[in-house]
């Protein structure tokens, strides 16, 4: 994969299109979506369930392809990349923390803080892993299993686990969905501190809660496939 070391740092989305086949020809879901992020910024997208915020994070995180326009991050665009560089972009570069945790049941929590180490392990993963758990309130329930957690703490654990390759880039998909307000309270904070764990990394929350979303220091709404100032 090409690196960008010496070009232009941060996320870059401009002219973004998504369609999907339809009936009628195709369904337009993002139409021309511009966003850009520093490094070290947090930004929300809220709207309502279906108007296109999980395509975004999905074309961000290179899960799907674009119709039309350009993503960059830190100057790579990985929607030119081979399915393989796609992979380790995804991997190395990019973290996601969904509405459901999506922990391996048969695994502990610092297993499942592991497993996206676990197809390049580097020296000292299970260090930083242990670490991570200890940072979102976890360092006593490392070996429990995820059956032993409440909700509030599947979702610490995955955010440690998109955390764990110190990802530039953090995408959370309504990552507060199914918790209680306290639980929801406390994962709000903790990916609003993310940027902080390691400089520089940007976060793009989409949810449809505004009292979440409002916490976050850039906002945008989502409606008619575009983006507009929140």
């Amino acid at each position: 994969m090409t690196e960008a070391a010496a070009g232009p740092t941060g996320l870059e989305v401009s002219g973004l299109v998504k369609d999907y086949p339809a009936p009628a020809g195709f369904l337009r879901v993002l139409d021309g979506v511009d966003l850009q992020l520093r490094p070290g910024e947090a930004a929300s997208v809220m709207g309502a369930s279906g108007c296109g915020k999980s395509t975004l994070l999905f074309l961000l995180g290179a899960i799907e392809t674009p119709s039309d326009g350009v993503v960059r991050l830190d100057g790579v665009d990985p929607h030119e990349l081979s399915l393989d560089d796609q992979a380790r972009f995804r991997r190395d570069r990019v973290g996601f923390v969904f509405q459901d945790h999506c922990l391996l049941p048969q695994c502990t929590a610092l297993e499942n803080v592991l497993a996206p180490t676990l197809p390049d392990p580097r020296e000292g993963d299970r260090s930083r892993a242990a670490a991570l758990l200890d940072r979102v309130g976890l360092s006593g329930r490392v070996d429990h299993l995820p059956a032993e957690l409440s909700g509030g703490e599947k979702q610490r654990v995955a955010i440690a686990r998109a955390l764990v390759r110190a990802p530039r880039l953090l995408l959370c998909d309504e990552p507060t969905g199914n918790l209680d307000g306290e639980s929801a309270a406390g994962v709000a904070d903790l990916l609003l501190e993310a940027g902080a764990l390691d400089e520089g990394r940007m976060v793009v929350l989409v949810t449809h809660d505004a009292e979440l979303g409002g916490r976050f220091p850039k906002r945008y709404r989502m409606h008619g496939g575009r983006l507009t100032d929140g």
